[in-house]
This record gives structure tokens, sequence and C-alpha cells, in this order.
């Protein structure tokens, strides 16, 4: 299927110079296509663009990855009312340049060996528009991405710590950058509060969110019941009550803190938003975080527990916590001491792990609220996606059913949702 015609002649010229550096080339030709048939997220539709160049006498092809406002009218009102694309077009158009002027962000991945040789984060962005981002095409960099139901290893979860504290870095310089060189204190939620703005878990009447959640609470309800541990009277009878006010708890813990220090956060660590490049013996060298639709002003640990619950299994993750974080921090304070800043007067490592009580709390309840979903089987979630009216009725009040069902007939869905339920059921309901 062919892509709709977003992009101008004007774009194109555009783009090309912004990846190629010069005006010396001629454009061939355009090809625009759809990566998929299937939808592949809720937020935006998605493209590859190849763009045939002459430069002298060579010719060259260069992709580009294109993301557009949806075709889905389900979705463009979900995207309308929420904010998501703008808000990722705020981050490229304005937070990226602002970090590119203080020297904060090094953008843009050349490596062509098996070294991890750069530390980037991010992909280059060639147009960031209210209708439109184009970005490189990660794939042509030997970058890979994610099954919704992977897990991760030790190598793949360390590695990614570590870009996220990259990027985590990247927002405490920029505002300790900022605040020096204007003589007082800056803040990105200050400065730019449309970019931090909370994009789905909102208690408002008529915002989507207050309807994802409300589904997302009943599905909890109706699936917890299924577990042996929940068919006692005891808990039968108080369960509903307290399962709705534990998951609604997080409507309070992704504001920004009032007690810790908070950084920009991606808020949506989970397969689709992580690619990794490998070396021999398919070892993760290199991994780019993507789609910024979420963001949000938090502690880092929020980010951390958001990507631990979402990627990796429970055992693992509590047997290697500790080394998880250390190997977090140590790439945070040495990227601020890059910058001649303290981490210690910054983020002390006392107060990171101060907030992690918190903030695995926040991880616990969010894994629930996006893995029950994410997680659906792919041709059960495709059915779902390419039908406008069970869409509608799955966003909303049939989603409790859908997820019963799943649970009680995917084995692999059943084990997953299973170790996130009784997790949750532990900390935050038979204590109670």
């Amino acid at each position: 299927m062919a892509a709709p015609k977003t992009l101008s002649t004007e774009d194109y010229s555009h783009i090309v110079q912004q990846c190629l550096g010069a005006n010396d080339f001629k454009i061939i030709c355009c090809e625009e296509r759809k990566l998929s048939e299937e939808p592949m997220g809720l937020l935006g539709d998605h493209f590859s663009t190849t763009v045939t160049v002459q430069r002298g006498s060579e010719q060259c092809d260069i992709k580009f990855f294109v993301k557009t406002f949806p075709i889905n009218e389900n979705q463009v009102k979900l995207i309308e009312e929420t904010g998501a694309f703008k808000k990722e077009v705020i981050f490229y158009s304005v937070l990226v340049e602002e970090l590119k002027s203080f020297n904060v962000l090094s953008e843009g991945l050349r490596a062509d060996n098996d070294e991890i040789n750069n530390k980037t984060w991010l992909c280059r962005c060639y147009l960031a528009r209210s209708d439109v981002l184009v970005l490189e095409d990660l794939t042509q960099l030997g970058f890979f991405g994610f099954n919704p139901r992977d897990v991760l290893d030790f190598h793949h979860t360390t590695l990614i710590l570590q870009k996220l504290a990259l990027f985590h870095a990247s927002s405490l310089i920029l505002e300790e950058k900022q605040s020096e060189s204007t003589g007082k204190t800056y803040r990105i939620n200050e400065v730019h509060p449309e970019l931090i703005k909370e994009t789905f878990y909102v208690c408002k009447p008529n915002h989507p969110g207050e309807m994802l959640l409300e589904a997302s609470v009943n599905a909890l309800i109706r699936t917890v019941k299924l577990l042996p541990v929940c068919k006692t009277p005891d808990i039968e009878r108080n369960i509903d009550e307290i399962l709705s006010r534990e998951a609604r708890s997080i409507l309070e813990l992704v504001k920004p803190s009032k007690k810790y220090r908070n950084v920009l956060c991606h808020a949506d660590m989970w397969s689709n938003n992580i690619l990794c490049r490998y070396g021999e013996n398919r070892n993760p060298i290199d991994a780019i975080l993507v789609d910024f639709q979420l963001i949000r002003y938090s502690p880092p640990t929020q980010d951390i527990f958001n990507f631990l619950y979402l990627m990796t299994r429970r055992a693992f993750r509590e047997a290697h916590l500790k080394e998880f974080l250390s190997v977090y921090y140590r790439t945070l304070s040495e990227e601020l001491r890059l910058h001649h800043l303290d981490p210690e007067k910054i983020l002390p490592w006392s107060e990171l792990l101060d907030s992690c009580e918190e903030q695995q709390h926040y991880g616990r309840i969010n894994a629930w609220h996006c893995l029950h979903f994410v997680t659906i089987d792919r041709e059960v979630l495709k059915k779902i996606m390419m039908d406008s009216e069970l869409y509608q009725k799955v966003i909303g009040e049939k989603r409790a059913e859908i997820v019963c069902e799943q649970f009680q007939s995917d084995n692999v869905y059943r084990e997953r949702m299973t170790e996130v339920l009784n997790e949750f059921l532990e900390c935050h309901v038979l204590q109670k």
C-alpha cells in the first residue's frame, strides 16, 4: 500500500539537504510505502520512504522513516484529544534543538563497526511538523526492534539502562546550563508545559485517558478473580474497592515529584520503542530510544521501573536490581562529570535509592495497565485494530471480556499476566 502524499517536493528537498548536509544533489524519484498493512500503534501511521538522489555522476538511495497522523478516525480522535503527536513534534523541533545548542546531544548514528563508539540515544529527525515526522531509518543502520512478548537478558537490560541514563542526563545538563546562563533556576516543566503534559493517565470528564483507565481497572478486577488466591470469601468481599483505588493511584504517581529531582522521562519504555544493534554472536552493542509521545517530568527511577517491569521478568529483576541501578547511576554520573557537573549535588545516589520504593509502586501498577493489552496475541490484536467498531468496544466496555478470554485460552499470556497480578496483589492488596 502506498503512503498518502504527506510530503511535498519542497519537503523532500529539505529532508535530503538535512540528511546530506549539502545541496549539491538532484532528486530523481521518491517511493513511499506503508510499513505494514497491520496497525503498528495507536498514535500514528508509519511509512518507509526511499529517495533516489543524484550527486555528480553517482546515484544513491536514501531511506527515511515517516510517522504521520493516522487515517483511522478513532485513532485521529485519540491523538487530537491526548495531544500525543503534538508532544513528539515539540520534543524534536524545540527541545532537541535546545539540547544541541548547549552541546548536550550527540545526534545521529554513523558507526559501521561493532564497537560502541558513541553515546547517542536518539535518532536524527529531518522534519518535525504538526502532521508528520521524518526520521532516519534505523533498520538501514542494522537496528532491530522487539516482539511485544519479548523479555530481556542481562546484556540487553544494562545496555538500555545506559542509554536511558544518557537521556536523563541530557535534561539535567540542559537545566543546569540554562540556569547558569540566565542566572535563574530553569526547569523544563515550567518552560515547556505542553511538552510534559500527561498523555493518558488523566482523570477528566470526556478525556480518553479516563475511559482507558476505567477499562483497564475493570479488566483488572475481572481477571484477578480468575486467580486461585482470590477465591476466598475475605478477599472476594473487599477486593474490588482496593484494586480500583490502587490502580487509580497512578494518577498521582505520574505528576512531577515535589520531593525528588525530576528529569524528562520517556514514560513508554516497552518493546515497540527500543531498537538494538548487534555485533558478533548476536550480542547487543547499541540501543536507541524512539517514540516520545508520552514523555513526562518525573524522577528518573520512574523510567527505570517502567522499563524493568515491562521488559523483564520478576525473578530476574529482583536478582539484579542493585546491579541495574548501579549501571544506570554510573553512566549518569560520568555524563554529568563530562559537563563539569557534580552528580552528588544534582542527583545524589542516596536520592535515587530513596525514590525507588515509590517508583517501584508505579512500575507494578503501570505494568498491568500496559501489558494486559499490548501482550494480547498478535492475531487477536490485529483483528481488534482493523475493526473500527470492535476497537471502540475493546478500548472501552469490552476490554475485560477480551482480557479474560486471553487469560483463559493463551498459556503465554496467562503466565505473564499471572506474574504481574501476583506481585500487584502481594504488594498492594493482600497486605491491606
